[in-house]
């Protein structure tokens, strides 16, 4: 059926005239008319039913249309249209977050542009649509740091619990977790270590395949960080621990720091560059 030219008009009037030139108009190239169109089809109808809010339709046009713009029109593709339309679907149930929004207009223009189009998968915006504000700032993280990998650590109780009586004398030997795994940082505006417990983040990403967590492995370069982390949770950690021993109990332990990172598989490195501009 064709696109009514009225109905265009109606929901893109509000747009800039450089969003409605690279998307809407007549003088449009090939790629901006059809992420202009796929727009149209997808969220006319939501946007009449009051599902979708006008002004979120015009900011994510409006981020579409500027990733758009600095694909050189020579680099510009619209070879994998599938995947356009499969990541504008998906944009429309992350439309309330604009950190979301970010980041599925600069996944459309790694779609468009021939250089990077070879990079995306159809899975990216099927993870990306699952994603949270929150999750995208974590991922952030790691392209702040331009690294593949950033420490974590954890406390354990090494515990050697004896009881005795006249017919039996043993030693029990445990190991507690007590804290979560905690990801550090450094902070580039403050310049200082930060802590963060992203346990949910951690979990999500693992069972998509774009990190891991290695509890044994970290780096000598990370050693400070280490220590950061050691000297502000170690103290706390151990009064807390210290409450949870009975009265009477013979106990001999040790708290231990684990040291460990957290790393970005093959695929996450990728999608890392897809989602976030």
């Amino acid at each position: 059926m064709p696109i009514d030219p009225n109905s265009i008009e109606a929901i893109s009037d509000a747009l800039p005239d450089s969003t409605k030139e690279l998307l809407f108009n007549p003088t449009a190239d090939a790629v901006g008319k059809g992420i202009g169109g796929i727009l149209y089809w997808l969220f006319q109808k939501p946007i009449k039913l009051g599902i979708i809010k006008q002004s979120q339709f015009e900011s994510l046009a409006n981020k579409s249309a500027r990733e758009l713009q600095k694909i050189p029109i020579e680099k510009r593709t619209d070879s994998k249209k599938d995947l356009m339309i499969k990541t504008l679907e998906s944009a429309q149930y992350s439309i309330n977050s604009e950190t979301l929004q970010d980041c599925f207009a600069y996944l459309l223009g790694q779609t468009a542009n021939k250089d990077t189009v070879h990079e995306v998968l159809p899975v990216f915006s099927t993870i990306l649509s699952n994603m949270t504000t929150e999750d995208a700032l974590f991922l952030k993280i790691f392209s702040e740091q331009g690294t593949i990998t950033l420490p974590v650590a954890k406390f354990e109780a090494h515990v050697n619990q004896f009881s005795s009586s006249e017919a039996d004398s043993q030693k029990q030997s445990t190991t507690r977790q007590l804290t979560k795994e905690t990801l550090i940082y450094k902070n580039h505006e403050t310049n200082e270590f930060t802590l963060s417990n992203p346990n949910k983040q951690f979990s999500f990403f693992q069972s998509f395949g774009i990190l891991e967590l290695l509890e044994t492995e970290y780096y000598i370069a990370d050693t400070p960080a280490y220590e950061y982390y050691k000297k502000i949770v170690e103290p706390k950690t151990k009064e807390i621990f210290d409450k949870t021993i009975r009265d009477g109990v013979s106990m001999l332990y040790s708290i231990q720091l684990v040291p460990g990172s957290v790393k970005l598989t093959e695929l996450g490195v990728s999608f890392i560059n897809c989602i976030i501009p």
